[in-house]
């Protein structure tokens, strides 16, 4: 988390969503393979 919120701050891409590290990291984080991820099934 901290390693992430860092990469936010100092990230040089006109937006998250153009950010290489940020798109792999929501990948991850929609597929479960980050623990802990919050899952939108009920």
């Amino acid at each position: 988390m901290r390693d992430g919120l860092q990469h936010a701050a100092d990230c040089k891409a006109p937006s998250h969503l153009e950010c290489p590290r940020f798109r792999r990291l929501m990948n991850l984080a929609a597929t479960g393979a980050i623990k802990g991820a919050v899952s939108n099934k009920q």
